[in-house]
C-alpha cells in the first residue's frame, strides 16, 4: 500500500508495477526525490514495532543513511501508545534517540474545537 500512495504521490507507474518490498528500499527510493519537499508519516508507529521488534533499528539506518543530509524529507511518526513511543523511540536505549528534531503530546478535541471542522454543519 505505501508503494501504491507513492507511486500516487510522484506520479511513478513504473513503481506500481515494481512495488517497493522493504522500507530499505523505500528510503533509497525517497531520497533520490531531492526537488520534492514532502513528509513521510508513518502513523501507529508502535503497531509496526509489534510487528518487528528491529522496526527503529530499521528506520534509525534509513535515517542516518538517506534522510538526514536532505532538508526536504522530513519523517513523522505518530503513535497513540505513550508509553511505547516513549520507550521504543524516545528514550536513549533506542536507536532512534537523538535524531528527533520535534515532539508533540497532542490533547483530546473538545466538541467545541471539533466544530471548526466543520462550519455550518454542527
Amino acid at each position: 500500500m505505501l508503494s501504491e500512495t507513492l507511486a500516487d504521490f510522484f506520479q511513478d507507474e513504473l513503481l506500481r508495477i515494481h512495488p517497493l518490498e522493504n522500507f530499505e528500499e523505500v528510503f533509497l527510493y525517497l531520497s533520490r526525490k531531492k526537488e520534492t519537499r514532502f513528509a513521510l508519516i508513518i502513523d501507529e508507529f508502535p503497531y509496526l514495532i509489534q510487528a518487528d521488534r528491529a522496526i527503529p533499528s530499521i528506520f534509525q539506518r534509513g535515517w542516518d543513511q538517506y534522510f538526514s543530509k536532505n532538508n526536504k524529507i522530513m519523517l513523522i511518526l505518530n503513535g497513540s501508545s505513550i508509553s511505547m513511543m516513549e520507550d521504543q523511540v524516545l528514550s536513549a536505549a533506542s536507536p532512534l534517540y537523538g535524531r528527533r528534531t520535534g515532539q508533540w503530546k497532542l490533547q483530546p478535541m473538545t466538541v467545541g474545537q471539533l466544530k471548526g471542522f466543520f462550519p455550518g454543519r454542527v
